[in-house]
């Protein structure tokens, strides 16, 4: 039984050094190909990437992307979509990093300056939730902090997840009025009308007159209203 492990050990190290070395060659080629290619070639590998970019494909595109700055590394536009798809990926650090690069290039390029922005915002919000989650971790009972990830998750346009995460809180305090309205207005978003009027009843059964969810109510009756006559 021992050998059959060691020659299992041996051979899962075997496949993960050819796994590396492949990797390396591939490496390699790329690299080959980078130094030989011209600037004709940087614009045709751009439009590749942001062909790929369209397709949802942002991995690939950030790779097409780097083999366009490696022939060019004053390449703006492909700093600029390299960013957009680490964005995408929620690799927002990343995404400040190369729209830092292309401001070094052109610090007047307003385009670059409000997509920075954005990731930085969007950085801060993940930021925020991992210090929410420590919270949640070491007390998963926390009502405050799961309230708060549910507003974060909302503001990040993650609206299935603050359901959830709505839901929980529900779970501890069933007649939480803000995290029903929260929630109700989540459903609101994904055009779930009858789903928040139904959560938003539950909610004036707590708190009879109030605006904010008698408002929020009144809206997602019209909106309903639409989608049944557009159904007709």
């Amino acid at each position: 039984m021992d050998k059959d492990k060691q020659i299992q050990k041996v051979s899962k190290l075997s496949l993960e050094k050819l796994s590396e070395d492949s990797k390396l060659v591939k490496r390699g080629l790329r690299d080959i190909r980078r130094m030989e290619s011209s600037p004709q070639d940087a614009q045709i590998l751009f439009n590749k990437g942001v062909e790929l970019y369209k397709l949802e494909k942002y991995l690939e595109s950030i790779e097409i992307f780097d083999d366009v700055l490696f022939i060019n590394p004053q390449f703006i536009e492909a700093l600029k979509r390299k960013g957009a798809a680490l964005h995408r990926l929620e690799r927002y650090q990343e995404a400040i990093e190369a729209f830092d690069e292309a401001l070094v290039i052109d610090p007047n390029f307003n385009d670059v300056q409000i997509r920075r922005e954005t990731a930085l915002w969007h950085l801060r919000k993940q930021e925020e939730m991992g210090e929410f989650d420590k919270v949640i971790e070491n007390n998963p009972s926390d009502i405050s902090a799961l309230f708060n990830k549910g507003l974060v998750l909302d503001k990040l346009s993650k609206y299935q997840e603050a359901i959830l995460v709505f839901d929980k809180v529900l779970k501890l305090d069933p007649r939480n009025k803000k995290a029903l309205l929260n929630k109700g207005i989540l459903l609101y978003k994904i055009n779930k009308f009858r789903e928040a009027i139904e959560v938003f009843d539950k909610a004036l059964e707590i708190v009879p007159n109030d605006n904010s969810v008698l408002n929020a109510k009144k809206l997602a009756v019209e909106e309903l209203k639409k989608q049944r006559h557009g159904q007709r």
